[in-house]
């Protein structure tokens, strides 16, 4: 009962919010520097550092405005050979700074900008257990926005469900609760046909996340896949508060008041 959950990007909903200043260029041109677009500031600023190399600006930054201005390049090869020198100096880098969270997460943002999800997740992982627990300028929380839209990506592509769990459980990294793990294994779960596994998962998730209507509404075929009809029309009208017009929901909640 239900359709197929099919994974969308990061938290299920969209490409994870620091993503969006990177790569959206309407939004780069609403925001100024200094009075100038913040698209021309980066250009601006990348020709500055490429004439005179300051030192006020580490290698991991110039290498990074390197990969963010490619991104808002429509030349193909301007834009790859802007990648190619950005990801040179990340990796320059990451070898002469392996203990640095923030190159690490900056080295995994290159590879998920090449949509190489199997180096950005190793990357970004690198980063949460590099810096987890830190208290001054912290990475932890956006390197996990990253490697969660690279696994997300990543599970698209594994039909297996002894597959999918055992890459999850790669991922899962010490003092550092990666809450959307939940959401994910839940999902795989539920996509195999696993309700008990999957009602264990989601309901950890949303016991920390309130309001997510894919987990509210999953919850509820879930429970109503092992015939708990009470608990699945709970978790459908908490799902239908939040999106009414989603058809296979309310088909479930008017099949619920009929039993």
């Amino acid at each position: 009962m239900g359709k197929t959950v099919r994974r969308k990007q990061t938290s299920i909903g969209e490409t994870p919010t620091n993503e969006k200043n990177l790569y959206n260029p309407s939004f780069v041109k609403r925001i100024f520097l200094f009075g100038i677009p913040l698209s021309g500031f980066i250009i601006l600023l990348f020709i500055w550092t490429e004439l005179y190399k300051p030192k006020v600006i580490d290698e991991w930054y110039r290498g990074i405005i390197l990969v963010d201005s490619a991104a808002n390049t429509h030349d193909s090869v301007a834009r790859k050979g802007l990648l190619d020198r950005g990801g040179q100096i990340l990796r320059q880098q990451n070898k002469l700074h392996p203990y640095h969270a923030r190159v690490w997460f900056l080295y995994g943002h290159y590879f998920l900008v090449t949509k190489n999800w199997d180096s950005c997740i190793y990357a970004e992982k690198k980063a949460i257990e590099i810096g987890a627990g830190g208290i001054v300028n912290g990475v932890e929380n956006v390197a996990a926005e990253h490697l969660n839209y690279a696994l997300d990506n990543k599970l698209r592509s594994i039909h297996s469900l002894d597959s999918s769990i055992k890459l999850i459980d790669r991922v899962v990294t010490p003092n550092y609760e990666n809450i959307t793990l939940y959401k994910f294994k839940g999902f795989t779960y539920y996509n195999h046909n696993q309700p008990d596994s999957c009602i264990f998962y989601l309901e950890r998730f949303n016991s920390k996340v309130s309001n997510d209507f894919d987990v509210l509404n999953i919850l509820a075929f879930s429970y109503s896949r092992k015939g708990m009809r009470d608990k699945a029309l709970l978790y459908a009208t908490e799902a239908r508060k939040i999106k009414s017009d989603n058809a296979n929901l309310n088909s479930l909640i008017t099949m619920l008041n009929a039993r």
